[in-house]
C-alpha cells in the first residue's frame, strides 16, 4: 500500500517532534480533567512528570553506552584492517622467513661444534628389544605392541 507524500511528510515531522507533542498532549488532558476528575489530573501529572525523570535518566545512560558502542566497533574496525593488512604480504612473506629450519649436524662425539658457538646434536642409545627380530618376541616383553622399526 503506498502512503501519500503528504501524510508521510506529516508522520515524519510527528517522529521528529514527539517529545513535545507528548507533553502538550499530557498536559491538556490535565487541564481538562482537573476541575471534573482531579484524580485523573494527578495521575496524568504524575506519569509525564516521572516519564520525564526517567527519560532524563536514562539519555545520560544510553549515551554512554552508544558512545563505548561506537568506540568498540572503531576498535573492532580497526583490529580487521590491521588483520587484512597483515595477510595481504606481511604474514606471508615473514611467515616463510620463519618457517625455515637450522641445519643440526650430528656428530659421533663431543657436544661442542667447530665453532664453539651451540651444543650439536647427539645420537639416542639404542633400545635394546629394537635389535631383536619378531621370530624372537615371546610376549614376555613390557612394551607390547609397540610397533618396532624395521632392520635395514
Amino acid at each position: 500500500m503506498k502512503i501519500p507524500k503528504r501524510v508521510n511528510n506529516g508522520l515524519d515531522w510527528v517522529e521528529a517532534n514527539i517529545r513535545v507533542i507528548t507533553i502538550v498532549t499530557a498536559l491538556s488532558v490535565v487541564s481538562g480533567a482537573a476541575l471534573w476528575m482531579p484524580a485523573l489530573a494527578a495521575f496524568v501529572l504524575g506519569a509525564l512528570v516521572s516519564g520525564l525523570v526517567i527519560h532524563w535518566r536514562m539519555a545520560r545512560r544510553l549515551t554512554r553506552v552508544r558512545a563505548e558502542a561506537d568506540d568498540l566497533l572503531r576498535e573492532n574496525g580497526a583490529l580487521r584492517h590491521e588483520k587484512t593488512m597483515l595477510t595481504r604480504g606481511v604474514i606471508a612473506s615473514s611467515g616463510q622467513l620463519t618457517q625455515r629450519l637450522p641445519i643440526i649436524r650430528a656428530v659421533d662425539g663431543g657436544s661442542e661444534s667447530d665453532d664453539g658457538d651451540a651444543p650439536l646434536t647427539q645420537r639416542l642409545p639404542i633400545i635394546p628389544w629394537a635389535d631383536e627380530s619378531p621370530e624372537d618376541d615371546h610376549g614376555d616383553t613390557p612394551l607390547m605392541g609397540v610397533i618396532r622399526p624395521r632392520r635395514r
